[in-house]
């Protein structure tokens, strides 16, 4: 297919669409009632939604509703460029996304955004980031900053542990393990996200330089961690 064709074709499949979207009454009806977004959200989706694409939608928007609506005191939304960019940034993220959780996470990110609590490009990078990670990335994340502050010689440190055997003896409030509070994933997969965090920065490998062990196995949340974690959950 030539680029010229290919062009068309793209056009032809985002105004059919449209159409579709357009024409869906229930649908339109329940994202125009949604709390001072409605309006704009209709907006682009009647030009950017499909019926394959619904019901992704439809989770999402009643998500978004419900946290709008546990709201009081939000100030008025400014239509600019740089909340309509963000929407359809969002939007396009929710399509692509088959995890409800993730869906959420991008949700919880526009309801601080209409709170004001931080500027544009910080909001983008938060959603970027957010898409990159999977649901085990999240998970291991929520672990790490819900553990139970270990004795010594952590000293308080919320660690999370990879590790088999644990060095430090029964006298102390030991590591959580990640393969007993996350069973369903395999060692791999947890070993893989663990790096995965700690290359973004949102955990820190502190067993290195304690015990002289190999990598990953003492890990603890950083403060990035824990802001980001509170840009993202509801109940953070």
């Amino acid at each position: 297919m030539m680029a010229g064709e290919k062009d068309t074709t793209l056009k032809q499949a985002l105004v059919k669409a449209g159409e579709r979207y357009r024409d869906h009454t229930t649908l339109r009806a329940a994202v125009q009632a949604i709390p001072y977004v409605g309006g704009p959200i209709d907006t682009l989706l009647s030009g950017h939604a499909g019926k394959r694409q619904e019901q992704r939608f439809s989770s999402f928007l009643d998500d978004l509703d419900t946290r709008l609506r546990r709201i009081e005191g939000l100030p008025k939304l400014e239509e600019t460029d740089e909340f309509f960019d963000l929407i359809l940034d969002v939007f396009e993220r929710v399509i692509r996304s088959k995890s409800r959780a993730k869906r959420e996470r991008f949700a919880q990110i526009i309801v601080n955004q209409l709170q004001g609590s931080r500027d544009w490009d910080t909001a983008g990078e938060i959603l970027r980031l957010v898409d990159e990670l999977s649901d085990i990335h999240l998970e291991v994340l929520r672990e790490a900053l819900s553990a139970q502050p270990c004795g010594a010689p952590f000293d308080g440190l919320r660690v999370i542990s990879l590790a088999v055997d644990d060095p430090a003896g029964d006298s102390i409030i030991k590591p959580t393990k990640l393969r007993d509070v996350l069973p369903g994933y395999s060692d791999i997969a947890l070993r893989m996200a663990c790096s995965e965090l700690v290359a973004r920065g949102l955990l820190h490998d502190e067993g290195i330089g304690r015990w002289d062990l190999g990598a990953l196995q003492y890990l603890v949340p950083t403060e990035l961690a824990h802001w980001f974690a509170s840009q993202i959950f509801e109940d953070a």
